[in-house]
């Protein structure tokens, strides 16, 4: 769990200091308790369409596999459960339902349960990607430093990426 941490520690930061050029704080209200959350009725219906000839954008899926793979090889487990939190907390942020630090970056901690939840500009994603690539590359997937469920989505609505991490343990 360390290496995960301190991978999402680093990311978060990185992506933080990212936040530092824009006007401050979001003043977003959160809605936790009335809000429409979906969550143990989502299915897979994940980016808003039920269309069987459209197709998923390619860099969301190719930032998903490397964030997955990134996570497994540091001996996390992909979960169904913790998958299905990342949905109802992607629905959440498309909902306006999440207090996003300058619209674009959250976290949240409950019953040993770590959200990060990110918002990358199309122009940034590919950044995204290669970092994660890197940071994977610098694992050794002989020795494994976590232990837990992971559950990640990546999905693209209105031109922007939505990048939700789960950790269940």
């Amino acid at each position: 769990m360390h290496t995960f941490k301190r991978a999402t520690t680093v990311a978060a930061l990185a992506f933080a200091s990212l936040l530092t050029l824009g006007s401050g704080i979001s003043n977003a209200q959160s809605s936790f308790v009335s809000g429409s959350s979906s969550f143990g009725n989502i299915g897979g219906n994940f980016g808003g369409t039920d269309s069987a000839t459209e197709t998923k954008d390619p860099k969301a899926v190719s930032f998903k596999n490397e964030l997955e793979k990134f996570h497994t090889t540091t001996g996390l487990v992909k979960s169904s459960e913790a998958e299905e939190v990342a949905a109802d907390y992607y629905h959440r942020a498309l909902n306006n339902e999440l207090p996003l630090l300058e619209d674009r970056f959250f976290t949240d901690y409950f019953d040993s349960t770590y959200v990060v939840l990110a918002v990358i500009p199309s122009e940034e994603i590919d950044r995204e990607i290669q970092i994660t690539q890197q940071m994977t590359a610098g694992l050794d997937p002989e020795n494994p430093t976590e232990s837990g469920e992971v559950g990640v989505l990546v999905e693209k609505s209105d031109g922007q990426y939505y990048m939700v991490t789960v950790y269940l343990g």
